[in-house]
């Protein structure tokens, strides 16, 4: 998937900011946590939310590491 220049920036912003975090997240920290780096009208919303949403199922919280790991995985 091709990401757009404003999406892929604003993916690695969120990556950069979910790295700098040093405790697991639930979702609705997660989610909390792209609305404080990212602008509402980002895709990165739709995108963590469409695409991420699934590690929650598994787990109650997921760790930075493993968000941006999947972060990343679009800007490749």
């Amino acid at each position: 998937m091709a990401l757009d220049d404003t999406l892929t920036r604003d993916s690695r912003t969120v990556a950069e900011h979910l790295d700098a975090l040093d405790r697991p997240l639930s979702y609705d920290e997660f989610v909390s946590e792209i609305a404080a780096v990212a602008p509402a009208s980002s895709d990165i919303h739709w995108m963590a939310d469409n695409q991420l949403v699934n590690i929650f199922f598994a787990r109650r919280t997921a760790s930075p590491a493993l968000l941006t790991s999947r972060l990343r995985e679009w800007l490749a």
